[in-house]
């Protein structure tokens, strides 16, 4: 991933904190960037959460603890309009303590596009007044350590068809990614359907699967609302035009396997024994670092 800006948003700020990598640029940026760190993956863990329901094999999910990012900061007052190193920190400052939740969106830029971004809240402050260039080294700290695109990557009913009594197959390619991650998904019956599952393929004994069996199944127009996205696990029925919420939860088959996209080809087989359509499916890039 290539990275040449850094933007700095909060709630309360109209603009956001740019940070340049600097170059040629002219005139120069008031923050420039001259060195980060924080930004790998150095401790990949492994968990444990099943076997294969064919082969045996043991699963594993993949795993980083929370990521400390440091950005090293230099001053770049605009002298000729009277401004000193301390109205640009000053300035910055401000910026960063604008939250009323303390968290700060970072953005990853290349060129013009943000690529990605996370979450984090400051940690450290630390200003060197005595270095020959005066500079602030800003340590932010971040629980979700995941960098994640800003956009969705989403596949519609009209990529995916209507899947009939006999179920579909649907293959995504995430070929951006470069690490696992969840996804959304938004179900309609058409029809009465007992159950929904979704497993790794149609052929043969599956590896995984993924139940559900509601109390009186699932009926004609019911939406069937599904994420296993980070911070953000749903899943319930929306039924009579959203006006009865029936959580899932406890309705998960009790051998399932909440589904996984990897990067690169993934393949997922849809069978309820009902028509149903997906409405739309639709996921984060998800990135180890930089």
């Amino acid at each position: 991933m290539r990275i040449t800006d850094l933007e700095l948003y909060t709630p309360n700020l109209e603009q956001p904190i740019h940070l340049s990598f600097g170059g040629r640029t002219r005139p120069k940026p008031k923050y420039t960037i001259r060195a980060m760190s924080g930004l790998d993956a150095p401790e990949i863990s492994t968990r444990f959460y099943g076997f294969g329901d064919s082969s045996g094999d043991r699963f594993y999910s993949f795993a980083l603890p929370p990521r400390e990012v440091v950005v090293r900061v230099s001053l770049n007052p605009n002298f000729e309009n009277g401004e000193s190193y301390s109205d640009v920190r000053d300035e910055l400052y401000r910026a960063i303590s604008s939250s009323r939740t303390g968290l700060i969106d970072i953005h990853f830029k290349s060129g013009t596009t943000a690529v990605s971004h996370i979450q984090g809240s400051i940690y450290k402050l630390e200003v060197g007044y005595f270095n020959q260039l005066p500079e602030v080294l800003i340590t932010f700290m971040c629980e979700d350590p995941m960098l994640r695109s800003l956009t969705y990557a989403e596949y519609l009913n009209s990529d995916l068809g209507t899947m009939g009594d006999t179920g579909s197959e649907v293959h995504i390619y995430d070929d951006f990614s470069t690490a696992p991650h969840g996804f959304e998904m938004e179900i309609e019956f058409l029809a009465d359907s007992e159950f929904f599952l979704l497993q790794d393929y149609s052929g043969g004994d599956p590896e995984w699967s993924f139940q559900l069996i509601p109390d009186g199944g699932f009926l004609t127009g019911d939406l069937l609302h599904f994420s296993d996205e980070y911070a953000k696990k749903e899943l319930y029925i929306s039924r009579s035009g959203g006006l009865t919420i029936i959580p899932l939860m406890d309705r998960v088959y009790p051998t399932s396997k909440w589904p996984i996209i990897f990067p690169g080809a993934n393949s997922f087989y849809f069978d309820s024994r009902a028509d149903y359509q997906i409405n739309y499916l639709k996921y984060h890039s998800v990135f180890w670092g930089a």
